[in-house]
């Protein structure tokens, strides 16, 4: 999957759905080739950074914290639930 961020903040995601990583409102979203804006209601003041790999993606918004959504079947999205989060996992981060 791709992602990309306007100026505004705004997260947009096309390509491969299979596990929630691209952030749309429902799991019965398919995989799209047509950019759609991230609809995860946890990202609110718009997303400074992103990353990702095939299966799972981590934002950072302006506001400092960190969300991700996709396959956590290894425990990558930090949820310890070790399943997909498709309404994204807002992360406290200890440190």
């Amino acid at each position: 999957h791709s992602l990309a961020i306007k100026k505004n903040g705004d997260l947009y995601a096309w390509g491969s759905n299979a596990y929630q990583q691209l952030g749309l409102d429902s799991v019965d979203k398919p995989d799209t080739d047509n950019p759609y804006q991230t609809t995860l209601k946890k990202v609110r003041g718009g997303v400074a950074e992103v990353a990702s790999n095939g299966m799972h993606t981590i934002i950072r918004t302006k506001h400092g914290s960190l969300i991700t959504f996709g396959n956590d079947a290894m425990g990558q999205c930090g949820t310890g639930s070790f399943k997909p989060t498709e309404d994204g996992a807002k992360l406290a981060i200890v440190g």
